[in-house]
């Protein structure tokens, strides 16, 4: 809102600016008989503040003030999150505390995390990762996404155990993003150029023979199809609205992207640490650290790691 100044009064009345004349005896140079005396303040009148005073007055309100706008503004731009389900596990465990950023990129990256509506009932939130942009043809061999007929690169680490179960830990490539994914039957790794070249009730696609395929789908304008990085215990895109598959509308999303701030019980030292990387190994898989550097090192260039336009 604009104010409007008020010494502009008088500027144009010559000396009627000063004020009124003083009057009595001060006027003609003499002392008023109730006057303080010299080099005395007047009785019960305080002193204006010192220029020192006036400076740690404004100090101390600053040091006041910027805690709560530093929590209005936190407030305004990250969100916090309890994980309650092991859909996002090794990159995210059950218990886990996030903090994620508000708002939604247009359109989210491939890998990236988002937080979004569900959209078969949106009052409930869910965490997933985001794998195919508008306009891409997703589907999926044995867990294992396939972007316009072209995998997803992958490096098996090693055995992973989560809830006492026994899975095969991998790290997959996407763009320029490295993530974890668990699988509680490894993928095949048998090479195709027809399902000829696969054994019995096998498919090939992609080059990989597999079991079972899920898809196609074609990912709507505005959408983008997520999956989960527990790739057999996560009800994600190709689950939804009976089994026909769906996508996240851009508007559903509130959040992407962060980082751990209190990590569950026997999750490691994972916390402050991101959840758009490679997995942090909690203590009890400490051993596949090797493998997890071994493949971290192997990682093919970003131009290999990108899916072809559709055809």
């Amino acid at each position: 809102m604009d104010t409007q100044s008020s010494d502009h009064e008088g500027s144009s009345q010559g000396d009627s600016d000063k004020g009124p004349e003083p009057q009595g005896p001060a006027a003609a140079g003499g002392q008023s008989p109730d006057a303080a005396p010299p080099g005395q303040g007047v009785p019960g009148v305080r002193k204006g503040l010192s220029s020192r005073d006036k400076r740690l007055r404004l100090l101390a309100v600053g040091i006041g003030v910027f805690p709560v706008l530093l929590l209005i503004a936190l407030r305004l731009t990250i969100v916090s999150y309890k994980i309650p389900s092991g859909a996002m596990v090794p990159t995210i465990l059950i218990g886990d505390n996030i903090l994620a950023r508000r708002g939604a990129s247009e359109p989210p990256a491939r890998g990236e995390i988002i937080v979004f509506e569900f959209p078969e009932k949106r009052e409930q939130d869910f965490i997933k990762r985001v794998i195919a942009q508008p306009g891409d043809v997703l589907t999926v061999l044995d867990g294992r996404p396939i972007l316009n007929g072209w995998m997803v690169p992958h490096c098996k680490v090693g055995p992973y155990s989560t809830d006492g179960k026994p899975m095969t830990l991998y790290l997959e490539f996407l763009g320029d993003r490295t993530f974890g994914t668990l699988y509680e039957t490894a993928p095949l790794e048998t090479t195709c150029k027809t399902t000829s070249d696969c054994g019995s009730d096998q498919v090939c696609e992609a080059g990989f023979c597999g079991n079972m395929l899920q898809g196609p789908y074609r990912v709507p304008a505005e959408q983008v199809y997520v999956m989960g990085d527990n790739r057999n215990n996560t009800f994600d895109s190709r689950a939804w609205f009976g089994g026909r598959g769906a996508g996240v509308p851009f508007d559903h999303i509130h959040a992407h992207g962060g980082f751990v701030w209190l990590s569950a019980p026997g999750g490691g030292a994972r916390a402050f640490k991101s959840i758009e990387g490679a997995p942090v190994l909690p203590p009890s898989e400490a051993g596949l650290a090797g493998a997890l550097e071994k493949c971290l090192r192997e990682r093919p260039s970003v131009e290999k790691t990108t899916p072809p336009p559709v055809k």
